[in-house]
């Protein structure tokens, strides 16, 4: 028998609390602090929430259980799929300073170009 998908089963999670709770989507959006699309996206497993804030309110909001607070949160992390660690975007406040930059060393043109300056200067100033 093949395992049900993990964005359907965090959906009928949500969904079945929804129900449960016997409240509209415009009422649970109210409380939860986001759009009742939004919440009716993820009730029929279109979208998945990227922040689980959003997931812990919804479960308040229907008065769920400590165990189905843990439930969602478990199907909500299988749901999101793993994390990619480089593509998340570190705050500016946390990120290292950037490095400085590297000077290179002056070419040898750069260095004639100086040493035929310095002659001039010094063969002007003898005058």
């Amino acid at each position: 028998m093949p395992k049900p998908d993990p964005v359907m089963r965090f959906a009928t999670r949500l969904h079945a609390m929804k129900l449960r709770s016997n409240r509209s989507y415009e009422a649970l959006a109210r409380r939860v602090g986001t759009s009742s699309s939004s919440l009716h996206r993820y009730c029929r497993g279109v979208t998945v929430p990227s922040d689980y804030d959003v997931i812990a309110r919804f479960g308040r909001a229907c008065g769920a259980t400590d165990e189905e607070a843990a439930d969602l949160l478990h199907c909500w992390v299988l749901a999101t799929g793993p994390v990619d660690r480089f593509a998340v975007e570190v705050p500016a406040a946390v990120r290292p300073p950037e490095p400085a930059p590297v000077l290179r060393r002056p070419t040898r043109f750069v260095l004639l170009l100086l040493a035929v300056v310095a002659y001039l200067a010094r063969r002007s100033v003898q005058r």
